[in-house]
């Protein structure tokens, strides 16, 4: 059985240790590529840089500093995780 994806632009990402490093640098990747992204972290300040970034290159998305309690008030459900941190 072949296993189809569905396409990135149609999808919800959860980046952990989103505020830094590798972490920013596929949330904004994910973005550019059409994804909606939910940026988790601990560093508030950072976290909203890498949003403001994604939103100024026209990308969708969101922070929350280390939880997961308003993405779903957004995009209803996430279909990918990606772990960073």
């Amino acid at each position: 059985m072949k296993l189809k994806l569905k396409p990135l632009r149609e999808q919800v990402m959860v980046i952990t240790g989103a505020s830094s490093g590798i972490g920013a640098a596929t949330a904004k990747m994910a973005a550019e590529r059409g994804a909606k992204v939910v940026l988790v972290g601990r560093q508030e300040n950072r976290l909203n840089s890498v949003l403001n970034d994604i939103v100024r290159g026209g990308g969708v998305g969101d922070a929350d500093q280390a939880g997961f309690d308003r993405y779903g008030v957004y995009f209803a459900r996430a279909q990918l995780y990606g772990r960073s941190a």
